[in-house]
């Protein structure tokens, strides 16, 4: 009986605290996370640029705060890594490159992510869009990774319109579009930044008081597959047609897509009455690749370097925090802030006691200094704030920035990334610019979030702060650089534009000494790099057409878009007397020496066993993590031709049919003619041109 009773009260005090809990609102802030990928510092018009506007951007940040030196890693997967976790890419053994489609790799088990954290703590936790953190274990992927709902793509990119990705590395072609870990298949013609539009709205609106965790990572402005990289509406893109250059004019409607995003999510805010406890910040994951790999014309102006580069070019990037909760809105912060600072950050926002989590960070909490009263304009010089931007001990590039000063020694891609790579363009203008403020003031975002502004923000007010937002490079170029062949050392504070080299100059030589001697530090808490692996069973091909787990799903389909037969059928002309010779491309294999020419039937090659080479340098580069080789033999043996030796294929093929024949005739072997000329043009067969039919 006394047992009973004690039962009873229990249950009826649990109930009342139950009901008494379900009645106090979690006052915790919601937020939204809007990460571009690939968009260029000069991109942004509140940075100065005239080019093309991007009004509710613009507006986010002048009700905001311009994060004026927001620093990120240089490439996609570590910048996405560094944000999941709040640690360095070296703690992450993200590094060195990307994980591309077909790696076997993800987020280490042990490294807790920022997801898993909010959804512990009670938050609603949605990713919209890319995810790039690995996909071939289930577990690698955002729903094992702590976000309740994914509903977007696992990988690197994919078409705007089709949702098939193709890596450069292979060019296997699959679909790449999900909820959740199921297949989703949009209605045909829907245009991916607004389906991520429409997705993030429906979340937003579906949400019934509990805290909320958004994080929309935009497929915009990243280019998609190598047969139409720039895509967009044909409404959108004639809306610029003001703009001559015709990728350009496609990137700008990209660019005002995503800027119609920002607008619709944060009205979504206010409709649902959530924006009024909501923090939301956007940036771009790098700088723009200008030229090169995945170029989109995007432009990082004036700074040096752009993706995939150690200089500010590739690290700087575009970015801007609103929330009524900030004080001093419509302002600069100038502090440098990390991409990884943002998990400690928000989490102080929540009232999230990360020390529990016993996480080690590398990012710091810039919440205090957010909310604070004063207006953080000034960079204090006694600052020290570190921060590792590179430390590739694959490639050999350093860059590293502690207090006012940058260290760079190496860089990527032999310096072909090292100078301002896009210049802004004058004469060319939108023709919004000329009532900038109203475009302004009338946006989406102004609208929404005007009503808590602490004082209104006048035409003056955003003049004001998009001069001050502009980069401006200092002094003139006195002391350049070249990291391939000496070290480099900039006062980043009053040199952004990396012009003037302190190193060579004996009064930094402490300084300097300083640097290296901490980088040197940082090197030892590296782990080991991630790195390739990519494996032939995730070949699309294989699966459906479909980008899947692959170290986990069956094969279902074994047709291979490469076929190489074990017995070539050249050994046949050479079993039959034939004298077999080949010129120029192979691609048919070279792991081993069994794959190669002249141990598939050929008694002589001379030329290359891979894909392409340079023209003039005879040298190849895989644009799957950028690894640089000579490939040009004599049949096993490299062939050094004299310098400055030009090969394409049209000269090539003249010059080796007449040198054939010249050579048959001279030894009387007219026999032989037919079929070494034969050989020979099914070599070049790809080359449009001379219209050869295999």
């Amino acid at each position: 009986m006394f047992l009973k009773a004690w039962t009873f009260l229990y249950i009826i005090y649990w109930g009342f605290g139950n009901i008494l809990t379900k009645d106090i609102p979690d006052t915790r802030p919601n937020i939204v996370l809007i990460m571009t990928d690939d968009m260029g510092l000069d991109d942004t018009s509140f940075r100065g640029g005239k080019e093309f506007l991007t009004p509710n951007i613009d507006a986010l940040a002048y009700h905001g705060k311009i994060l004026n030196r927001l620093y990120t890693p240089p490439m996609c997967t570590p910048s996405r890594a560094a944000l999941m976790t709040g640690l360095y890419p070296i703690r992450t053994g993200t590094q060195h490159h990307v994980i591309l489609n077909e790696d076997p790799w993800g987020i280490l088990d042990n490294i807790t992510s920022m997801a898993e954290i909010f959804q512990a703590e009670g938050y609603s936790t949605n990713l919209v869009g890319k995810w790039h953190l690995g996909m071939g274990r289930k577990e690698f992927t955002p729903t094992y990774k702590g976000f309740d709902t994914h509903y977007g793509y696992w990988g690197a990119y994919i078409d705007y319109f089709r949702m098939r990705s193709q890596m450069p590395s292979n060019y296997s072609l699959g679909y790449d579009f999900r909820r959740n870990m199921e297949l989703e298949c949009p209605p045909e013609g829907s245009y991916v930044t607004d389906l991520f539009t429409r997705e993030a709205e429906s979340i937003i609106l579906k949400n019934k008081g509990q805290p909320l965790l958004l994080v929309v990572n935009h497929l915009a402005v990243h280019t998609a597959n190598d047969d139409e990289p720039l895509q967009a509406p044909q409404d959108e893109i004639d809306k610029f047609d003001y703009i001559p250059d015709i990728r350009r004019r496609t990137y700008a409607a990209m660019t005002s897509k995503l800027d119609e995003s920002v607008g619709r999510i944060v009205k979504a805010l206010d409709k649902t009455n959530q924006l009024k406890n909501s923090i939301i910040i956007f940036y771009s994951d790098n700088g723009a690749p200008s030229v090169g790999l995945f170029s989109n014309t995007g432009s990082n102006w004036p700074l040096r370097g752009q993706k995939n580069s150690p200089w500010e070019g590739g690290i700087r990037v575009t970015g801007a925090i609103w929330s009524p909760l900030l004080k001093n809105k419509a302002s600069i912060y100038q502090p440098p802030i990390y991409v990884g600072d943002f998990l400690p950050t928000l989490a102080a926002a929540a009232k999230i006691p990360l020390e529990t989590w016993q996480l080690q960070l590398d990012g710091l909490n810039h919440w205090p200094d957010l909310v604070a009263s004063k207006t953080n304009t000034l960079i204090t010089t006694n600052s020290d704030r570190e921060i590792v931007h590179m430390l590739n001990e694959i490639y050999h590039v350093k860059s590293f920035m502690k207090g006012q000063y940058k260290y760079i020694k190496g860089t990527t891609k032999e310096g072909q990334y090292d100078h301002v790579l896009l210049e802004r363009n004058p004469n060319v203008t939108d023709p919004r610019e000329a009532n900038y403020v109203d475009v302004i003031q009338n946006s989406l975002v102004s609208l929404a979030v005007a009503k808590f502004d602490e004082s209104p923000l006048s035409a003056s007010k955003i003049e004001s702060l998009r001069t001050q937002a502009q980069v401006e490079c200092g002094q003139q170029l006195h002391t350049t650089c070249n990291p391939l062949q000496e070290e480099c050392l900039f006062n980043i504070w009053q040199d952004p534009c990396e012009q003037n080299n302190l190193a060579r100059n004996p009064e930094y030589q402490d300084k300097l000494n300083e640097m290296k001697q901490r980088l040197e530090e940082l090197r030892q808490l590296a782990i080991t790099p991630r790195v390739g692996g990519s494996q032939i069973d995730n070949d699309p091909s294989r699966h459906d057409c479909t980008w899947v787990n692959f170290l986990q799903e069956p094969v279902k389909n074994c047709t291979q878009h490469y076929v190489i037969l074990n017995e070539d059928p050249w050994e046949i002309f050479q079993v039959e007397g034939y004298s077999t010779n080949l010129v120029g491309k192979w691609h048919l294999g070279m792991g081993r020496k069994e794959f190669t020419p002249t141990y598939k039937g050929f008694d002589t090659h001379y030329g290359y066993w891979g894909a392409y080479i340079d023209y003039f340098r005879m040298r190849s580069q895989m644009p799957s993590n950028y690894s640089l080789g000579y490939d040009f033999r004599r049949n096993m043996e490299l062939e050094c031709p004299p310098e400055g030796s030009y090969a394409p294929p049209l000269t090539s093929l003249r010059f080796n049919v007449l040198t054939a024949l010249s050579h048959l005739y001279e030894n009387q072997i007219h026999d032989e003619a037919l079929s070494i000329i034969w050989l020979i043009i099914i070599n070049y067969k790809c080359v449009p041109s001379l219209g050869w039919k295999h």
